[in-house]
């Protein structure tokens, strides 16, 4: 990983945010504990523990793309704060956002469309490009492209099973190809996946922006699709078995 560092995060009591918010996340002052929001923009990630008193921009210095597509946090691990960009690949900071670096491994001219970590092991890290998924379970030292079964394509989506960090899906909204689009389910790590849509039932729509877990049943997933609203699908087994 190449490393740079910048000042003290600006004095921006006052700052409002202009720029369209594309992600939120939770975080915590790594010293007192003090609960606040990141938010990715087109201009740079911003800080706030009172968004009535303002946010403080966490620059990334250098030559690095501030454009931020996405956040990942984890309370195991509130030091650590991993963000996706749409020109200079995913960068992390160990120390609370005053020191990045560029991370090796994930290519810097693809954007990142999201990023995951398993909330139980915050060293397993996942993430989704334009192009291809890449997953580390080393802290981000290594990575991985795909995985078995699991074809190229822009991944919109990460849902990690929180009883069961194994068990994970991701959406697929890639439209130019049969095997591209869709929603793929791995439950060992990434290592094999398969499609949750047998072929003779395949969702109507093929290009998937957003998944989530009932809250009252982790037995439905809900499927956010392009053009065809959000799809109910129960995690039967013979929901959930599939071919390629």
């Amino acid at each position: 990983m190449s490393k740079t560092t910048g000042p003290d995060f600006e004095e921006a009591s006052d700052l409002i945010l202009a720029d369209a918010v594309v992600a939120l996340v939770d975080t915590v002052d790594i010293e007192t504990k003090k609960p606040g929001f990141l938010a990715a923009t087109n201009g740079g990630l911003y800080r706030s523990f009172d968004p009535n008193k303002g946010w403080e921009k966490l620059s990334y210095e250098g030559d690095l793309d501030p454009r931020t597509t996405c956040i990942s946090t984890s309370l195991k691990q509130p030091e650590t704060i991993w963000v996706g960009t749409q020109n200079s690949g995913i960068l992390v900071s160990r120390d609370g956002g005053t020191n990045w670096r560029l991370v090796e491994g994930i290519p810097r001219d693809v954007p990142v469309n999201t990023i995951a970590q398993d909330p139980q092991r915050p060293d397993y890290i996942y993430a989704g490009t334009k192009q291809a998924f890449y997953l580390s379970h080393d802290g981000g030292a290594t990575w991985s492209r795909r995985g078995g079964n699991l074809p190229f394509g822009d991944f919109t989506s990460i849902l990690i099973n929180p009883r069961n960090g194994d068990e994970i899906f991701v959406g697929n909204a890639y439209q130019t190809s049969e095997l591209g689009g869709g929603v793929f389910r791995t439950m060992n790590g990434g290592v094999t996946w398969a499609r949750i849509d047998p072929k003779e039932r395949r969702l109507p729509s093929q290009r998937i922006w957003a998944l989530a877990f009932d809250s009252h049943d982790q037995n439905v997933l809900f499927v956010g699709s392009h053009s065809a609203g959000v799809y109910v699908v129960p995690r039967t087994a013979d929901t959930l078995s599939s071919s390629q």
